[in-house]
């Protein structure tokens, strides 16, 4: 009980379990009993939560076969706000955690974080880790883009691109889509920003970058290479080409409808099917990037924002 409450204290990560208090004993060179006799002593002391049940969540990256497979990797970018220093103001800190690797960075700041800064941490973070496939983000228009401009590409947008970067954004009003990300901004609020007293910026950062480099020895693994250099134009259409391909499933024939599986689209972009059940040998196959459909287009991989998927097959 004395070692954990010297682990809650000045530990940086702050964790305080019976597999924290056990590697920190053996770090010591102690003798340490099993985890679960540790275990055992903090549920007789009340010192341990009760465990709920909670429902499953659904399989991470379920929504690209390439990052669920584990063959890519994604990074979550979001920006914590409203957290106030006595002496310095209020603090945005902008985050990120990619999926398989759990690679994590946490950056504050006093001004409010714009689209030049974003992309000025992202091309450092990327020039030292290497890029992901895909980095997911939320609808915040430093993100997307204006919304007085939708059909047009975003300056992030754009930087993502140039480097080989498919950006892809959470549906509104989802939560589960950013899990993890959200899930290291609980826990850098808890380890960080509420365990301390933050005299100003400095302070804050020189924490940080303690916790960060825990948290690095604690949690990164290396499941999913990252790429070192950037992605053309024509891999990337490429890429783009292979993910609508292997996620848009052809439509089941069970309903009576009056139509056979012949019948499905060949693209989302198709409005309805035709009726008729010879229609594969009456019509041409609808083409996904041809002009007149291109507006319409909206592959079920990526969750873009208006039109970015159409003005992005129009202009290449």
């Amino acid at each position: 009980m004395r070692l954990r409450r010297w682990l809650r204290l000045h530990d940086p990560l702050g964790y305080v379990g019976a597999a924290a208090i056990r590697r920190n004993l053996l770090a010591a060179g102690e003798p340490a009993p099993s985890a679960r006799t540790i275990a055992r002593i903090l549920h007789r002391a009340g010192v341990t939560p009760q465990k709920r049940r909670r429902h499953p969540p659904p399989p991470a990256g379920w929504y690209l076969p390439a990052v669920a497979a584990g063959r890519a990797e994604l990074d979550q970018l979001d920006v914590v706000e409203g957290l106030p220093l006595r002496r310095g103001g209020p603090v945005e800190v902008l985050t990120g955690i990619s999926l398989w690797g759990k690679l994590a960075w946490a950056e504050p700041a006093h001004a409010g974080w714009r689209v030049e800064s974003i992309r000025a941490v992202l091309a450092a973070h990327w020039q030292r880790w290497g890029a992901p496939e895909y980095l997911q983000m939320d609808n915040d228009t430093r993100f997307a883009g204006s919304s007085r401009a939708v059909r047009r590409l975003g300056r992030l947008i754009r930087f993502c691109l140039a480097h080989g970067v498919v950006p892809v954004f959470a549906p509104p009003r989802e939560t589960g889509f950013q899990a993890a990300v959200e899930s290291f901004n609980a826990l850098w609020q808890a380890k960080v920003w509420q365990r301390f007293r933050h005299r100003d910026l400095r302070q804050l950062r020189s924490r940080n970058q303690a916790f960060l480099e825990a948290h690095h020895r604690h949690h990164v693994q290396d499941l999913v290479p990252r790429r070192t250099g950037p992605r053309t134009i024509a891999e990337l259409v490429v890429l783009l080409r292979r993910t609508d391909a292997a996620c848009s499933a052809p439509r089941s024939s069970s309903r009576r409808t009056g139509r056979t599986g012949s019948c499905a689209p060949n693209s989302t972009c198709a409005r309805k099917p035709c009726a008729s059940t010879r229609c594969a040998a009456a019509h041409r196959p609808i083409n996904p990037c041809s002009k007149s459909t291109a507006s319409r287009c909206a592959p079920r991989s990526l969750f873009s924002l208006g039109g970015v998927r159409g003005l992005l097959s129009l202009a290449l």
